[in-house]
C-alpha cells in the first residue's frame, strides 16, 4: 500500500546540469481533496484514486426480484437489438469470406454477442437462487 504523503513530495530536477536553483520545480502540497479524503490516507486502488474507508465495507444488500425481472428484459432486449445491429451490418457492407477484413469482424462480432448472452444466462440463472435477491 502507497500513502499519498510518500507519493506527493517535492523533488528538485536539474534539466541543465547546472547545479543551482533555476530549475527547481516544486509540487505544491496544498489543493483540494474530494469530501471526507484525507491526505495521507491509505491507497487502496479497486480503481479509484481516492476511496473513502467506509466505502471498502460495503454489504451486499439484496435485491428485488421485480428489480431483476427489469434487468433480465433489458439483458435480452440489449442482445436482441445488438444482433439486428450485426445483421444490418452485414448486409449494408455486403459481408462475404470474400474480405477478411469484414469477415473477421462479424464473427469477432457474432462471438461477443455469443458471450454475452452466455454471461446474462448464467448471471440471472445463479441470482434467481441466491443471497442476492429479496
Amino acid at each position: 500500500m502507497i500513502k499519498l504523503k510518500e507519493l506527493i513530495k517535492e523533488e528538485t530536477k536539474h534539466a541543465c546540469e547546472c547545479g543551482g536553483d533555476c530549475c527547481k520545480t516544486a509540487v505544491n502540497e496544498s489543493f483540494d481533496l474530494p469530501k471526507g479524503i484525507e491526505q495521507g490516507k491509505v491507497f487502496t486502488g479497486q480503481g479509484k484514486a481516492f476511496v473513502k474507508v467506509e466505502d471498502l465495507n460495503e454489504e451486499v444488500v439484496p435485491v428485488s426480484k421485480s428489480d431483476i425481472k427489469k434487468m433480465e428484459r433489458t439483458s435480452e432486449k440489449l442482445i436482441k437489438d445488438l444482433e439486428m445491429f450485426l445483421k444490418i451490418w452485414k448486409k449494408k457492407h455486403k459481408v462475404s469470406v470474400r474480405d477478411s477484413v469484414l469477415y473477421d469482424t462479424s464473427k469477432e462480432w457474432e462471438g461477443i454477442i455469443r458471450n454475452l448472452s452466455m454471461k446474462f444466462g448464467g448471471w440471472f440463472g445463479f441470482v434467481y437462487d441466491s443471497d442476492y435477491i429479496k
